[in-house]
């Protein structure tokens, strides 16, 4: 399940209730000839604005343009998923209804918090429940489950890539810098000192570059992108690695240990790496439905930039703060996490 983040803040704020003066009650938005209702809209709003635990450090009932639109979005991404599930013929499964409230909490923060999500209405929930549940059925039809025979090949051909992996990393942002950081290792320099002093991942580099799971315990190859597992499978323990590059930067690598788990203990992991390639298939859709589609904007929230696929603020949306109420209005906001990318 992609996570869903929350959008980086702008400076215009819109109060929730402001919606109530006007005339008129447009839909926020329309897509393929289907409104999404600017009340059910704004009641998310409310219900992300009212979260003390997801607005943390910010206003609460406050939420911004940016946010705003990049909620929007995530709406305009949900009906199109829903529109193309109907015309395929398609419902959820029960046990993809069930994964998606399991992990539906995961969506909102790094870590699930039970506490954040319980604190959402019930409505609220059960509509984010049911959207992710959407996705997973869409993606499914996209790119099949890999069959049993497919995973156990990817298995037998490297069992080391999917074994408990414990291991330590210095990641810096380009390749002269990994070169310099080889250069210092090779001097002698203490691996742990450079990463605490080089690394670029807050969350190893205080430890020295060493990757754990909360308990303790190490990470398994498919916990991984493919190109650091595969990569910590063939590294000689003791011994730095090569860079090794990812999405994610320049990465090198010190092995302590790897343990060959049994196939049926990582399969899950397999299956989730193979299908991979299922995001990429749901996002090309996105991007193609968003190009070809008929979406409206209601123009308090701005308009749909069919080039970029993205919902365009309105003029003058970057000053004057408004703040919000608790039910009712204008605003929402991406929500589940804690960055700026909503991934469709």
């Amino acid at each position: 399940m992609n996570r869903l983040l929350l959008a980086a803040a702008g400076a215009l704020l819109i109060g929730i209730g402001a919606a109530s003066c006007s005339s008129t009650n447009p839909p926020a938005a329309t897509v393929n000839g289907t409104d999404i209702k600017r009340a059910d809209f704004q009641s998310e709003v409310s219900a992300l604005a009212g979260n003390a635990k997801l607005m943390g450090g910010s206003k609460l009932n406050t939420l911004d343009m940016n946010r705003t639109d990049s909620w929007l979005k995530l709406n305009i991404r949900w009906a199109i998923v829903e529109q193309e599930l109907k015309k395929r013929g398609i419902t959820p499964t029960a046990d993809m209804l069930k994964q998606s409230a399991d992990q539906a909490p995961s969506a909102f923060t790094q870590n699930a918090d039970p506490e954040l999500w319980a604190a959402f209405p019930q409505d609220f929930r059960d509509r984010i429940v049911t959207r992710l549940a959407n996705d997973m059925a869409l993606r499914d039809v996209l790119s099949p489950v890999p069959s049993d025979a497919v995973l156990q090949t990817a298995y037998d051909k490297n069992p080391k890539q999917w074994g408990e992996q414990c291991l330590s990393h210095i990641l810096v942002a380009d390749d002269i810098t990994a070169e310099g950081v080889q250069a210092r290792l090779a001097k002698g320099e203490n691996f742990a000192a450079l990463a605490k002093e080089l690394s670029t991942d807050t969350g190893s580099a205080p430890n020295g570059g060493s990757l754990k799971n909360t308990d303790g315990t190490c990470l398994r190859g498919g916990q991984y992108v493919a190109e650091f597992a595969a990569a910590a499978s063939q590294a000689t323990p003791g011994k730095p690695t090569e860079p090794v590059k990812t999405q994610f930067g320049y990465h090198i690598l010190l092995v302590d240990s790897i343990k060959v788990l049994p196939f049926d203990q990582v399969k899950a992991d397999i299956t989730k790496q193979l299908q991979g390639d299922a995001t990429k298939a749901f996002q090309d859709f996105l991007n193609t439905a968003y190009r070809a589609g008929t979406i409206k904007i209601d123009k308090r929230y701005g308009s749909w930039d069919p080039a970029t696929s993205a919902v365009v603020p309105p003029a003058g949306a970057a000053s004057g703060p408004t703040t919000t109420g608790p039910a009712g209005g204008d605003t929402a906001t991406t929500v589940p996490g804690g960055s700026a990318t909503t991934n469709g």
